[in-house]
């Protein structure tokens, strides 16, 4: 077995084969929606696996994704569709060589961008166990790096912020760092294992269950006297609070994330539901689209 600190020195992938050079994406459309998800899979010393890119909506015309792989589950019955992101569950753990399986995922990214010429890719780990998660974002972030004249070429740079992890074309970088990148890029990230909470361009709240790789946006109103007032989600600073704009003026909310988790974990994926802030502020979360 490689160990991660083995791994980490020899990522640079020379003469570590990838398993695949050339792909077959299967894309998947929906009623509102373009192309929304692209999978390919390759078999990798008999072992299946999938690389799936998730296009995020509602953040303007941009084509933003987020990438995983995932396994066979060796444990299907606790798995919804049989696959699995988890390393614990993995059919593929231990059966196939991770630097070439490094390797590939390089090739398919490199794939990728080319053909879907995407705006940015979340490539921040991800896995049911957060020590996991951690890990995976350590390796594939070694991996950009020591490959990162490749991405170049392909016109990417790598952003690394608040513990996400993103490839980002660099038409939309300069030398100070991104400019006019999507606001889930630029500001910090609220988590609250398994949800992440993120604020879009347009002032509303981007919730990804990292779990499921489920997401949904949402809308925020808050609650005076008899009516509801919408709500402008500016950032969430430190991760630890919520800064808004009510009526013009502007706010900054701090979060019980105990809290939070219980009233996300019942109504995340709901068309709506309330939430009572630290202050007292009555809050309500409507799900867009």
């Amino acid at each position: 077995m490689i160990l991660l600190k083995q791994l980490l020195t020899e990522i640079t992938l020379t003469g570590a084969a990838p398993y695949a050079t050339e792909f077959t994406w299967d894309e998947q459309s929906s009623s509102r929606h373009d192309i929304e998800f692209v999978e390919t899979r390759v078999s990798c010393d008999g072992i299946i696996m999938a690389f799936n890119f998730d296009k995020q909506w509602g953040r303007d015309d941009e084509a933003n994704w987020s990438f995983s792989i995932l396994s066979k589950s060796t444990d299907p019955d606790t798995e919804r569709t049989g696959w699995t992101i988890s390393h614990a569950r993995s059919d593929a753990t231990g059966k196939i060589s991770y630097l070439r399986l490094m390797s590939t995922v390089l090739e398919c990214i490199l794939d990728f961008i080319r053909i879907y010429d995407a705006t940015s890719i979340d490539v921040t780990g991800s896995d049911n166990l957060p020590d996991k998660d951690l890990q995976k974002t350590r390796i594939y972030r070694a991996l950009l790096a020591a490959n990162s004249a490749e991405l170049t070429t392909a016109g990417y740079t790598v952003l690394d912020r608040s513990g996400k992890l993103f490839l980002v074309r660099r038409s939309r970088a300069d030398s100070t760092g991104i400019r006019d990148t999507p606001a889930a890029i630029n500001e910090t990230d609220m988590i609250v294992d398994p949800f992440i909470l993120t604020a879009t361009k347009s002032g509303n709240i981007k919730i990804t269950n990292n779990a499921t790789k489920t997401v949904h946006f949402y809308k925020m109103e808050a609650k005076l006297g008899l009516i509801w007032l919408p709500c402008k989600i500016q950032d969430f600073p430190q991760g630890t609070s919520i800064q808004l704009q009510v009526s013009g003026l502007d706010k900054s909310e701090p979060i019980d994330k105990k809290n939070l988790k219980t009233t996300l974990s019942a109504g995340f994926g709901k068309d709506s539901f309330e939430k009572t802030l630290k202050s007292g502020q009555l809050v309500k979360f409507t799900k867009l689209g």
